[in-house]
């Protein structure tokens, strides 16, 4: 698909704040939106986090990983 090497390194960048996003909904659960953290009580806890990243537009999953863990350039 696309070769260049700036798209590739964003595309490997959005890759890891997804990952990230992941892992830190999955160690504290208390970051989710409230419609999402009631779920927990009848979804499976992957399938919830994963349902929350997926609704997610790339600006908002990029800002939020930022909050998380620093700017992702």
């Amino acid at each position: 698909m696309y070769q260049h090497k700036n798209i590739v390194r964003k595309m490997y960048a959005g890759k890891q704040a997804v990952k990230g996003l992941y892992k830190g909904l999955m160690e504290e659960e208390k970051m989710l939106p409230q419609f999402y953290y009631k779920q927990l009580d009848i979804r499976s806890k992957h399938r919830v986090i994963a349902d929350y990243i997926a609704s997610m537009s790339d600006r908002y999953a990029l800002n939020f990983h930022n909050e998380m863990y620093g700017k992702i350039n």
